[in-house]
């Protein structure tokens, strides 16, 4: 079986961006400004924590003339909405029923991207484990055809 993916980012682990990330992720594409307003933050601050979250490829910018997300013209500066990169990571989730396995790789907008399935001839833990392996690398290489990478919330663990 192969390891689980570590996934490491000047991001991770800063309150402001995952704040910052959820409120793009949940009610994008949003612009700064209402970003800042929404979590009582600077629009500096927001700036600050979108940067390495555009540079990471999890955020991008939609406001180009044929962006259909674009806001519409203001006097002022312009708003340029942001939006979440879908496609930038997977997470590939499990069920396991009674007599067999269903797994599916979502993207970052929860859209299913890939489903597998697999048989489940045993329920202890070691042929489960093992079970399960093959939908999983199944998917591992669908993402990876799609060209993106799995996220991996933990690791299946024997808890007595």
């Amino acid at each position: 079986m192969t390891n689980p993916v570590t996934i490491t980012s000047p991001v991770v682990g800063d309150a402001t961006a995952v704040s910052v990330f959820v409120t793009v992720l949940t009610r994008g594409p949003i612009a700064r400004n209402e970003i800042a307003q929404r979590l009582g933050l600077s629009p500096a601050t927001v700036s600050k924590a979108v940067r390495p979250m555009m540079d990471a490829g999890y955020l991008v910018e939609s406001g180009g003339q044929a962006d259909e997300d674009a806001v519409p013209s203001r006097p002022g500066r312009p708003l340029v909405p942001l939006r979440v990169v879908a496609e930038r990571e997977y997470v590939i989730g499990l069920k396991l029923a009674a007599d067999h396995i269903v797994a599916v790789a979502v993207d970052l907008l929860a859209n299913v991207r890939a489903t597998a399935e697999a048989p489940l001839p045993h329920h202890d833990l070691d042929r489960a484990l093992a079970a399960m392996t093959r939908p999983v690398e199944t998917l591992r290489a669908e993402v990876a055809a799609l060209g993106g990478g799995p996220g991996h919330a933990g690791a299946a663990q024997r808890r007595f």
